[in-house]
């Protein structure tokens, strides 16, 4: 299906990058997109693609141009158990995944599932993961490259690939990460591993105790974990104390109780609006209901699983009157282990300063990716994740960037990073001291894609910041 525009488009979350797209594309099969390249190579059009359309930065727009929406392709193409993979066309979300993986579970449950996903929510695709290279709340795990096998892509010529280690090698390692720039990805070979019963264990903590028992907790055997934190700037424990939980494997045989404590999607929506009006009250209740949890026993696949409430902002501010519109941005910091609690505590006091209004926050841990070119994750660091409130006005976007930057010259000043895309508020200095292969990346670009066919608002940013010293 080709719809011909202008067509407005804007993400799921943040909704503050809406533009146009002059077509947009809906594809059902491989030899569609195959034939929409060849059709853009004619023209000189350049190309964007998007799945859900959670990502917040741009990357999956190109205002005035072609949007290829994958969501068209959502199959299982082939499961192999020998091989212990699954291949599935990029529009597949993770619920699709989950769905057709059970059709091969035994009768008790077992068999082979996923190792990691994106946390935060179910419906975001496959072909995002790659394109983020995304990690989930895995205590031990690198981020997403390590769960791919191979990946055919579709590149800016309309030739079709196989990438993997060990074909295509060099373009595999661009396009893990790559942000949609260095071609389409249609499928996804994707490793698998046993299906595990795990048993969540709950503790309320100091942020300055996580470390060690994070340590603890992976001796002892856990797999995942993460640590979501007080958001009450008016709390002195703002930032400093949080609900630690986490997740340890436990006989295959264990049975798992009917009716377990479990937040519905209405419980979900409560505590948002909480976070907006009473983050006291909000956070005892979640607390609370995780404490409530603490034994709980879950399969590690169904467990990463997690509701989101697509466009709730919009009864949030219908119910609360706002006189202005208002979302959430995310932003993930990255920190060497042992700086958590400093850089916590760092943080607390600029976001106090700065008023900055905390909806959301968790920390999780990542270990080193050696494999993608652009990679986020070059060391075992702390995922420091904020999601904080933006009202959508030229002042409200004015403090919200001024915040942002904060977060990242803190995160800077203890030897880290931050995501490169969920945002267009970081300084030239920022993308180039905490992502020092960005030259390169973009020198890899123009060799791949010299006429430039796959392009994006966050991309065309990117090219004028770093232009500009």
């Amino acid at each position: 299906m080709n719809l011909k525009g202008p067509i407005t488009v804007t993400d799921i979350h943040s909704e503050i990058h809406r533009t146009t797209v002059d077509v947009l594309h809906v594809p059902e099969r491989t030899e569609d997109i195959v034939a929409i390249v060849h059709e853009c190579n004619e023209t000189g059009a350049s190309i964007s693609v998007c799945g859900n359309r959670h990502a917040m930065g741009g990357q999956q727009f190109l205002t005035g141009q072609h949007l290829i929406d994958m969501r068209g392709m959502r199959a299982c193409v082939q499961y192999d158990p020998d091989k212990k993979t699954a291949t599935f066309q990029a529009g597949a979300n993770w619920q699709d995944v989950l769905s057709a993986l059970r059709l091969y579970f035994s009768p008790d449950g077992q068999g082979l599932s996923f190792r990691q996903k994106q946390t935060g929510a179910d419906n975001l695709s496959l072909g995002g993961a790659v394109a983020v290279n995304a990690h989930g709340r895995g205590l031990t795990l690198p981020p997403f490259v390590s769960d791919i096998e191979s990946l055919l892509v579709i590149d800016a010529q309309g030739q079709l690939l196989r990438c993997s280690r060990t074909e295509h090698a060099a373009l595999f390692s661009l396009v893990v990460g790559g942000y949609g720039l260095f071609g389409i990805v249609v499928e996804i070979e994707l490793r698998l591993e046993q299906r595990k019963k795990v048993q969540r264990v709950v503790d309320i903590i100091e942020a300055d105790a996580l470390v060690q028992k994070v340590h603890d907790r992976i001796n002892a055997g856990f797999v995942y974990g993460d640590f979501q934190f007080v958001i009450d700037e008016k709390d002195p424990k703002f930032l400093q104390q949080g609900v630690f939980s986490c997740y340890v494997p436990v006989d295959i045989t264990t049975p798992i109780a009917k009716n377990q404590a479990e937040l519905s999607p209405t419980d979900w929506y409560r505590l948002l609006s909480l976070a907006h009006t009473d983050k006291r009250t909000a956070f005892e209740q979640y607390r609370a209901h995780y404490l409530k949890t603490d034994g709980q026993v879950y399969w590690s696949d169904e467990h990463q699983m997690s509701t989101y409430l697509d466009g709730y902002h919009i009864r949030l501010d219908a119910e609360r009157r706002s006189p202005v519109k208002g979302t959430e941005m995310i932003t993930e910091l990255y920190v060497p282990q042992q700086h958590i609690a400093a850089f916590l505590e760092t943080a607390a006091g600029h976001l106090r300063r700065l008023s900055a209004n905390v909806i959301y926050g968790t920390v999780r841990f990542i270990a080193p990716d050696t494999e993608s070119v652009l990679t986020w994750a070059r060391a075992p660091w702390a995922c420091i994740i904020f999601n904080l409130h933006i009202d959508h006005t030229p002042h409200g976007f004015e403090i919200a960037q001024q915040q942002f930057r904060t977060l990242i010259d803190i995160a800077i000043g203890f030897g880290g990073s931050y995501f490169l895309t969920y945002h267009h508020w970081a300084t030239r200095a920022h993308i180039v001291t905490c992502h020092p292969r960005i030259h390169e990346f973009l020198e890899k670009k123009a060799h791949y894609d010299p006429e430039g066919r796959f392009r994006s608002d966050w991309y065309d940013t990117l090219v004028r910041k770093l232009a500009h010293p």
